[in-house]
């Protein structure tokens, strides 16, 4: 073109503004080097930006083009992130729904993200699935370990490196299994130890405590209602608490012959001891049994009783001394011939105890 007379090209390269050309009857002339503004120009462009006056040249229906630019090459991947909601805690457990958020970017200037594929394993499986644009979410609900794999791939082409990422879920509480005590009854001092353990078959346990340690000794040294709780929490913070309830009462030492029967119309005395498990007379003039009822046990029927010349007010026993324990004098008129049971309480022990004697016409 600078062979043309009267006609000019102007060239911005890189910031510098290049001309040449050849004047009229003149010879060609070049001015390079001037200097525009960075914002006047494309920096990236592989071409450079060329003005041509061409109104000169001795082909004015065919102008000189610039050829059109081509984007600049994108080689880079873009980079996908993944966040969790809720996050899991810190063992890396959750005890809900975890919804997953992927968000991918491009780099500056790149050609922009086109699309992201998922797919997950394990505990949940979900097929591959691609969604157009540079977000996705999959809600992650099954019980247990599930990867998910992801990448995303830019309008250029460049796909990246597959990510995975592991959620844990364990939505269910952990067991608990006492062995000792038992939902029932003990003897003053009886010996016995403290038995439990808990477990959790998906995330484990954390942590399996009781209000009494496993292995140790049960107590059973008052007369009293008791109980043993113990609680599991599991490594997804699932919690669980289980509750045994147990007695402990006195053992009963009968002072008489139970299998010899009495004439109806007789006055049994009815002789007793409180002892504990080893044996040992607990007995004292400050617990006093009270009689309640008397059981014909073939028939179970409850039968009115007194007791032999108000001996026992207030149908309670009495203490002796001497016989280191207790009497109650049983008015047995009217009863037929049969096998009973007094039945008596204890003071502020639970529960019901029982004495047998037999009856004869």
């Amino acid at each position: 073109i600078t062979d043309v007379q009267g006609a000019w090209e102007i060239v911005l390269r890189a910031g510098l503004i290049y001309v040449s050309g050849k004047s009229e009857g003149g010879s060609a002339t070049s001015i390079t080097a001037i200097p525009v503004a960075a914002n006047n120009y494309d920096v990236n462009s592989p071409w450079p930006v060329r003005y041509h006056d061409n109104q000169r040249t001795s082909n004015r229906t065919h102008p000189i083009l610039t050829p059109s630019r081509i984007p600049p090459p994108d080689p880079i991947a873009p980079i996908t992130s993944a966040s969790t909601s809720p996050a899991a805690n810190a063992a890396g457990w959750n005890n809900a729904n975890v919804n997953v958020t992927l968000s991918a970017t491009d780099n500056a200037g790149g050609s922009g993200v086109k699309n992201i594929t998922y797919s997950s394993g394990g505990a949940q499986s979900t097929a591959s699935t691609v969604v157009n644009g540079s977000n996705a979410n999959l809600l992650i609900n099954a019980e247990g370990s599930t990867t998910v794999t992801y990448f995303a791939k830019d309008n250029a082409g460049n796909v990246e490196a597959a990510k995975t990422l592991v959620i844990k879920i364990d939505k269910t509480a952990p067991t608990i299994s006492i062995t000792s005590p038992t939902n029932g009854s003990y003897v003053l001092n009886q010996a016995a130890t403290v038995g439990f353990s808990c477990s959790d078959g998906i995330s484990g346990i954390a942590s399996c405590t009781g209000s009494a340690a496993d292995g140790s000794a049960l107590d059973t040294a008052t007369t009293s209602s008791k109980s043993i709780t113990v609680s599991a929490v599991d490594r997804a913070g699932n919690t669980s608490s289980t509750t045994v309830n147990y007695t402990v009462g006195y053992g009963v030492q009968a002072l008489y012959d139970q299998t010899r029967a009495h004439k109806s119309g007789s006055t049994i005395p009815i002789k007793i001891q409180l002892v504990d498990a080893n044996g040992v007379n607990v007995s004292s003039p400050s617990l006093l049994p009270h009689a309640i009822s008397v059981i014909q046990t073939s028939s179970q029927a409850s039968t009115e009783f007194g007791d032999a010349g108000n001996s026992n007010p207030d149908f309670d026993f009495r203490y002796d001394a001497n016989l280191g324990g207790y009497i109650f004098n049983l008015q047995t008129t009217g009863f037929g011939t049969g096998s009973y049971l007094l039945n008596f309480i204890a003071g502020s022990s639970p529960g019901v105890y029982s004495v047998g004697f037999q009856i004869r016409r």
